[in-house]
């Protein structure tokens, strides 16, 4: 059974990654995300140096997560947009907080996808995909915009550009 467990883990990503065969539709796996306005789970999140921080402690910011990997070539074409959207926003806005939650590389994989691209999203971890399965996250890249409530208040599979700007949006302060 823990042959069989982890072997659907490890198939998992590779469900929703946009070179995956057979895949139609983003429905199925939108359909297992977190409601809007559904309270954001308190979930432990690692930066790269293994330093631990939950999820709450950003409460009071609006937080972006990206949920990817490195060999996902949707998540490959993302990442870019999602870094230039997040400078264009730093620019903007002090409020938002940009994470790129990975599914399963090294921190030496990422440290190096970073350098190379100068991606401006702050890199995290997760622990076998325990914050993906939190999210409900079957497909990669899937993105979530949490309210400083801790509220979800957007969530989608793939790159929606107007959808997370609107979302982000809809979080500034009156």
């Amino acid at each position: 059974m823990r042959l069989l467990l982890l072997g659907s883990i490890v198939l998992l990503p590779m469900l929703g990654c946009g070179d995956a065969p057979g895949r139609a539709s983003e429905a199925p796996y939108s359909a297992a995300l977190l409601a809007p306005g559904t309270p954001a789970p308190d979930i432990t999140l690692r930066d790269l140096d293994g330093q631990a921080f939950p999820l709450s402690s950003l409460r009071g910011k609006t937080v972006l997560l990206s949920f990817w990997f490195r060999k996902c070539t949707t998540c490959q074409a993302e990442m870019p947009r999602l870094s230039q959207l997040t400078a264009e926003l730093a620019q903007q806005r002090q409020d938002v907080e940009f994470l790129a939650v990975n599914f399963s590389d090294t921190p030496a994989t990422i440290r190096a996808w970073w350098k190379d691209n100068d991606f401006k999203l702050r890199p995290v971890m997760q622990r076998e995909g325990d914050v993906s399965a939190a999210f409900g996250v079957q497909a990669y890249p899937t993105n979530y915009v949490i309210g400083p409530d801790g509220k979800v208040v957007w969530a989608g599979v793939d790159y929606e550009p107007a959808m997370i700007r609107g979302a982000l949006a809809s979080t500034l302060p009156r």
